[in-house]
């Protein structure tokens, strides 16, 4: 994503970019994302560790996040 590569340091566009590998059915470029999101720590981390569970379990509901 070329949001994270101009702003490394805001944990908001690695989220947004894996949710947008998420609604085009790209898990693995999904998770590389949240993996990276990680690194924030804290609420990141939680939410990061949700959203792969999710995406691994086909748990991540594409008719919420995905329009």
């Amino acid at each position: 994503s070329w949001l994270t590569e101009l702003f490394p340091e805001n944990p908001e566009f690695y989220i947004q970019a894996a949710v947008a590998y998420a609604c085009n059915q790209q898990n693995t470029e999904a998770i590389a994302m949240a993996e990276k999101a990680k690194k924030f720590e804290g609420t990141y981390r939680t939410q990061s560790d949700d959203f792969i569970s999710r995406l691994q379990s086909k748990a991540f509901d594409l008719t919420t996040f995905c329009q």
